[in-house]
């Protein structure tokens, strides 16, 4: 699908780097991105833009490579682009975040808006997604060249869904998820909700911080099998309690 549009790649090594490719349409760009991820997890390399580039070197016309940093890496420039995109890379962390931008409207006027963000949570699954709106496409239009054969979308797409379904992302899509609830003057204990867990506290007025877990409605994934959550506090970097 011919699509063209830039990649602006932002790492915490300070580096911001622009990319162009003629056939960056997401339904490509976000699979693609996937596989990037889950290729750098594996090799246990940085999450860089100089990650990006060995990538694209290694595997060519699969990410965005033509660097375009000192031409075309203003958001505001449309030209003959149609799409733009954001990725931001923690390499500490190993977090990230996609966001997509249509920068045209529907007359073709120029016009950015967002219409996707992604990040290490959402990634496969949304790729998984893609994958298998391709491959029905390439079922429904054999010999197109661009599609490629359905099966090798689907078995793309069976990847993803492995990879969604891992503890590692399960984790992270939990602790993005928290719901966090300050204090009140009707309810003054600050509160949050993570993973299922209701966890409260409170200063007492004789100094003491309270802090009372509830796991009753604990997600399925992070119980034990007696049917609660392990749980770990530290004060200072300092293990007080583990159960």
């Amino acid at each position: 699908m011919g699509a063209q549009a830039v990649v602006t790649i932002i790492d915490r090594q300070a580096q911001t780097r622009s990319y162009w490719a003629p056939w960056a349409h997401p339904d490509y760009l976000i699979p693609a991105v996937a596989e990037f991820v889950a290729w750098a997890d594996q090799q246990r390399y940085r999450l860089t833009a100089d990650t990006w580039l060995a990538y694209a070197d290694a595997y060519p016309g699969t990410l965005p490579r033509e660097d375009v940093t000192d031409s075309a890496a203003d958001p505001a420039l449309v030209g003959d682009l149609d799409y733009r995109y954001e990725l931001d890379l923690h390499d500490d962390s190993r977090a990230l975040r996609l966001r997509a931008f249509q920068v045209r409207d529907p007359d073709g006027q120029p016009r950015p808006y967002l219409f996707d963000e992604l990040t290490r949570a959402t990634l496969f699954g949304e790729a998984a997604r893609l994958c298998d709106l391709l491959a029905d496409l390439a079922d429904q239009r054999p010999g197109d060249a661009a599609l490629a054969d359905s099966d090798a979308w689907r078995r793309r797409a069976k990847q993803f869904r492995r990879l969604h379904s891992s503890r590692a992302v399960t984790a992270l899509a939990a602790n993005l998820g928290t719901i966090v609830t300050a204090g009140t003057f009707a309810e003054p204990n600050p509160s949050m909700v993570i993973a299922g867990v209701h966890v409260v506290a409170h200063a007492a007025v004789d100094g003491t911080l309270y802090i009372a877990v509830y796991p009753g409605d604990a997600d399925t994934w992070i119980r034990r099998p007696d049917g609660t959550p392990a749980i770990h506090l530290t004060v200072d970097d300092h293990a007080i309690y583990s159960s």
